[in-house]
């Protein structure tokens, strides 16, 4: 079971059924995305497909929400 510590080297945006953006923290994308599109996720808006984003250096879901509002 995952934990606050866990160091992951992607995040997935992706949209759910009802609309909420949601990101998925993951050590595998490929078999991520597969997931999400199973479970009827959508890709963000202006883009046609759900990609993955690569940290430069793996990262919490922590680090991740505080680098994005440092601006």
């Amino acid at each position: 079971m995952a934990t606050k510590l866990d160091k992951y080297t992607h995040v997935i945006k992706a949209v759910s059924e009802k609309g909420k953006t949601r990101f998925s923290y993951t050590n595998d994308p490929d078999n991520r995305i597969i997931v999400l599109q199973k479970a009827g996720y959508t890709p963000v808006e202006g883009e046609s497909s759900i990609k993955s984003e690569k940290f430069e250096t793996p990262m919490t879901k922590d680090e991740h929400k505080a680098s994005l509002n440092v601006a």
